[in-house]
């Protein structure tokens, strides 16, 4: 099976910022997957509230931002600290 150089770019149940080539911002969009439409690859997303829904034809982006990145840099930081206690 070929594998598109794109796929896991974003992970399911994450939070992502959209970008598109005409300058369109969707903000706050959780990733929910991919389906095809028409015979092209399509990504999904839904706002937090599932109020509205957004199916994305890829080349159409010009950016895909995650969300709420504090909160895992403050993760890694703490994971990194622990593994490196009793080292030095």
């Amino acid at each position: 099976m070929m594998k598109e150089y794109d796929d896991d770019l974003c992970n399911v149940g994450s939070e992502y910022r959209i970008g598109f080539n005409d300058g369109t911002v969707l903000k706050r969009m959780v990733y929910i997957g991919d389906k095809m439409s028409c015979g092209k690859p399509m990504r999904c997303y839904e706002t937090r509230e599932k109020q509205m829904k957004a199916f994305i034809n890829p080349s159409y982006t010009s950016f895909i931002l995650e969300e709420d990145m504090d909160a895992i840099n403050h993760e890694i930081a703490k994971q990194a600290e622990h593994a490196w206690e009793g080292r030095m």
